[in-house]
């Protein structure tokens, strides 16, 4: 079944303007750069052994809210997606293999489109995400795993 674009931009759209005036705070910088598309850029703060590091996180949201989003990080100076340099370190296995964003809440994740989990079922993402079924708290997931005391800076190649 595939959900009206309408539906999935009103969702996203609601879900949006929930979640700008804290973003704004942490410094993230969320744009919408087509209907169903949103980009998030995040900034890994700087520590005594690691400088501050950008990250893209651009969300797709067709189909939304019968699918998660599709979440891919893509590189803030080379635009390539989904591979390791995207990827933080650390990030409590959420960064699987450094090739994909891996929860209930990204579409990445599933088997069924291609990620490893053959033993979540996608129709369920909203009830198996717990803490995490809207765009406010998936951004503020994404910049708690950044501010992570393991995080070691960005993925090698």
């Amino acid at each position: 079944m595939s959900v009206c674009q309408d539906v999935s931009r009103a969702h996203m759209e609601l879900e949006l303007n929930a979640a700008r005036a804290f973003a704004e705070t942490q410094g993230w910088k969320l744009e919408v750069i087509d209907a169903l598309k949103l980009r998030a850029t995040i900034t890994a703060p700087a520590s005594d052994r690691f400088r501050a590091e950008t990250y893209i996180f651009e969300f797709s949201f067709d189909d939304y809210r019968e699918l998660p989003p599709l979440i891919d990080a893509v590189h803030p100076e080379t635009g390539e997606r989904n591979t390791r340099r995207c990827f933080p370190s650390a990030g409590k296995g959420y960064f699987h293999g450094g090739t994909r964003l891996c929860a209930p809440w990204s579409r990445n994740a599933y088997a069924t489109l291609g990620g490893p989990h053959s033993d979540w079922a996608i129709g369920d993402w909203a009830a198996n995400a717990k803490y995490h079924r809207e765009i406010g708290t998936i951004l503020a997931l994404l910049g708690n795993l950044l501010r992570d005391p393991n995080y070691q800076g960005r993925l090698e190649p």
